[in-house]
């Protein structure tokens, strides 16, 4: 994998989370706080062993908002909301996505991370939109 290519260790750090895996997560953060300089290795340690990996994958959000340089930036952010179960944010970021016709919305309807909004109107309203409604 080449230096500085962290989508695969975002993909990474979600998958292990999902699997409740938190020793690999935690390894795939800190390839990604180690790859890149909006993070900060040391306050990832830190938090991670103060508060857990629920609160560095916050941190590493908020990290993400304040930077907004990924391919698809409101995409990424509101699968990482929805994956530590912030759902509001999670819509919220997903609706911006919309809005900047992300690429990634086209995973919408089948984002493991978002299995949780499923039921919500507003989740149900994007994929209307999108004509993917059941």
């Amino acid at each position: 994998i080449q230096p500085g290519y962290l989508s695969t260790f975002n993909r990474r750090l979600r998958i292990y989370f999902q699997l409740g895996q938190e020793d690999k997560a935690i390894q795939a953060l800190r390839k990604i706080t180690a790859d890149n300089t909006r993070y900060d290795l040391e306050v990832a340690e830190q938090i991670y062993q103060d508060s857990g990996l629920k609160a560095v994958l916050l941190w590493k959000i908020e990290r993400d908002i304040e930077v907004g340089e990924d391919v698809d930036p409101e995409f990424d952010i509101a699968q990482d909301f929805a994956m530590i179960g912030m759902y509001e944010e999670a819509l919220y970021w997903l609706e911006k996505a919309f809005q900047h016709h992300g690429k990634g919305l086209i995973q919408i309807g089948y984002n493991i991370h978002f299995k949780n909004l499923h039921d919500n109107p507003r989740y149900q309203a994007i994929l209307e939109e999108m004509g993917l409604e059941d």
